[in-house]
């Protein structure tokens, strides 16, 4: 289907949609890129199949994998689209929905390509202190020390202490039953340090990147989201004019050597196959890369699972997709044989999405800092839904079938 990838649909496992590549579709006019119609169906009995083969397995190791496993690839470079059909359905182009799409690396303007290129330094740090671990403490010097720069700082706060995923704006405090700020990234009112500057200019990066290929991947989704930002006062995180993702996470992952087996140094929980259940079922992710090309490594490859697919990615490419599929990632290895360069190869994932906690109102917010035990004052959750009159007869999780998800 690509004349530089093959594709090999009989290989496909019965649980995962058939692909047709289509030359135009009604909901892509003037698209210039490959489309795709991913054909399933949207009954129990399928869908259990599908969740059946897809929530055991693991992403595929590389290309040889993934087109073992009849997955089709396609460079994020060639601004593929993918669209979902209901076979149980009208079947009708006009009913189809648009899933899984991209923003080419190599479309963004040039001052947002400096800036993202500014940004890798200062997430890296200087090469004769980067290390392939995570930073830490060194029993010698008592500083931190190793990993990148980004690492080495007091407000790098990963989600748990053996990854290295880093929010970098809000987090949802199950103690509290609250959206709030992640405690790496209260200031205290203080003018922003050096590390809390680089956070902010990956919120911008994020934030523009996301919105941007949203505006181009749906505009009607952007309207509506647009619209219930307003309603349900979303915070604007990075950028003004960010209606759709408060939530941020830079991922970090060293490349592992050539003949390393499949356990080491593997992407671990936030780069191996998962699914992102606290995401919004009305939205998707964006989710931009920052690695820098290196001479020496593999092709770094994303993989919805659910639809047996992958993007082959590359500087600045951002990938669009809702993170309630499985999802995952390659990973990141050096190629067999000697190198060019002793320099050290990251793969830096900035990731930008949509939580339950603010779009489909499960939570309370923390409106301001009060005096006393609880520390903050709430909006709670009800405040915020107002189609939630009697919240203790219907769950939260029922929002997901509101006009949003309907209309997309």
């Amino acid at each position: 289907m690509q004349e530089d990838i093959p594709f090999y649909p009989d290989k496909r496992h019965a649980a995962v949609p058939t692909v047709e590549r289509v030359v135009n579709h009604p909901l892509a006019p003037g698209h210039v890129g490959p489309i795709f119609v991913l054909k399933g169906k949207e009954n129990k009995e399928w869908m259990d199949a599908a969740f059946a083969h897809v929530a055991p397995g693991k992403c595929p190791e590389n290309r040889a994998d993934a087109l073992d496993r009849g997955y089709l690839l396609v460079r994020s470079r060639a601004n593929p689209m993918f669209f979902w059909r209901d076979m149980a359905g009208s079947m009708k182009p006009e009913a189809d929905r648009k899933v899984v799409w991209a923003r080419p690396g190599d479309t963004l303007p040039p001052k947002e390509v400096a800036s993202m290129h500014d940004l890798q330094w200062r997430v890296l740090g200087d090469e004769a202190q980067m290390t392939s671990s995570k930073a830490a403490v060194s029993p010698l010097t008592g500083l931190v020390e190793g990993g990148v720069a980004f690492e080495r700082n007091a407000a790098a706060i990963a989600i748990t202490e053996k990854t290295r995923a880093y929010p970098l704006s809000t987090s949802f405090q199950v103690q509290k039953g609250m959206s709030a700020p992640h405690r790496g990234r209260k200031t205290g009112g203080q003018p922003l340090d050096e590390h809390a500057q680089m956070v902010h200019d990956l919120q911008a990066a994020g934030a523009t990147a996301a919105m941007a290929g949203l505006e181009a991947g749906s505009e009607e989704l952007k309207a509506l989201l647009d619209d219930r930002a307003s309603y349900l006062n979303v915070p604007r995180v990075g950028i003004d004019g960010n209606t759709a993702c408060p939530t941020f996470q830079l991922n970090i992952a060293a490349a592992a050597e050539a003949n390393a087996g499949p356990s080491y140094g593997k992407p671990g929980t936030y780069g191996g196959a998962h699914p992102d259940c606290g995401d919004s079922a009305g939205g998707v992710t964006g989710m931009t890369c920052l690695t820098p090309p290196h001479p020496d490594t593999e092709e770094d490859i994303f993989f919805v699972q659910d639809y047996a697919i992958g993007l082959i990615i590359e500087e600045f490419d951002t990938n669009f997709f809702c993170g309630l599929h499985f999802h995952g990632g390659t990973q990141p290895r050096y190629i067999i044989g000697p190198r060019s360069t002793p320099r050290l190869h990251y793969r830096l994932t900035l990731i930008a999405y949509m939580p339950s906690a603010f779009f489909d109102c499960p939570s309370s917010k923390a409106l301001m800092a009060v005096g006393g035990k609880e520390g903050v004052a709430k909006v709670y959750g009800e405040m915020l839904d107002w189609s939630v009159h009697m919240p203790f007869e219907r769950s939260f999780s029922s929002q997901a079938t509101s006009p949003l998800t309907e209309k997309r």
